[in-house]
């Protein structure tokens, strides 16, 4: 029979098992303070690229054309909430007669509403105004033993786009303090180059629908 081996005590552990148990313990713990810093100095970076902005203040602007129609607080006070949809094919009509060379939604209408005639309505708007640009948006699902997210393309619903109307995306991208600081021009989908709204209105109004 041969003795069975035993677990080394304490007091029997050599030097060096001692000092490779320290190294390992120092090394965990050093990790962990250069993540921290990574994230403090992250974080550091983000405010003095906002301190870069506020020092730099506004900049004037002599004129433009461009006007922005927002849904504020004093809109949902006076209409119904979710707006009939007949409002923006009013809106899109009265622009139009305004002399508005583009009209570009940032409002996601990628479902079919309640009231089918209201739809139809604001369809018919863009249709006859001919210089809508709506949106769409890129859904991100996560799911258990995926390392990447599942994407939908999520397009303007059919109810209200009529063919041929142009479309981009309004996807926004936040830093990890939770602040959208950048709007790419571009985002990658299916092997596509699809852009976003912004983008979509300079093309309209520099060629697509002028000229």
């Amino acid at each position: 029979m041969y003795p069975m081996s035993k677990k080394p005590s304490k007091s029997e552990q050599t030097p060096s098992n001692r000092l490779t148990g320290i190294l390992l313990v120092l090394g965990v713990a050093m990790f962990a303070y250069l993540v921290s810093l990574f994230d403090f100095f992250q974080g550091l970076e983000l405010k003095l690229y906002d301190l870069s902005f506020q020092r730099r203040g506004p900049i004037a602007v002599d004129s433009t054309d461009i006007a922005i129609v927002a849904l504020d607080q004093h809109t949902a006070d006076s209409l119904a909430f979710p707006f009939d949809r007949r409002y923006y094919g009013e809106l899109v009509t009265k622009l139009k007669a305004l002399g508005a060379k583009l009209v570009v939604f940032d409002v996601l209408f990628v479902t079919e509403s309640p009231k089918p005639e209201s739809d139809s309505l604001f369809k018919q708007a863009i249709a006859d105004a001919g210089n809508v640009i709506l949106c769409g948006d890129v859904t991100r699902t996560y799911q258990h033993g995926l390392d990447k997210p599942l994407e939908s393309l999520v397009p303007p619903h059919p109810s209200i786009m009529p063919p041929g109307t142009l479309w981009g995306l309004v996807n926004d991208f936040h830093d990890p303090d939770g602040v959208a600081r950048r709007y790419p021009l571009f985002l990658t989908f299916a092997r596509l180059g699809l852009s976003f709204t912004r983008f979509e209105g300079i093309r309209g109004r520099k060629g697509h629908l002028e000229g």
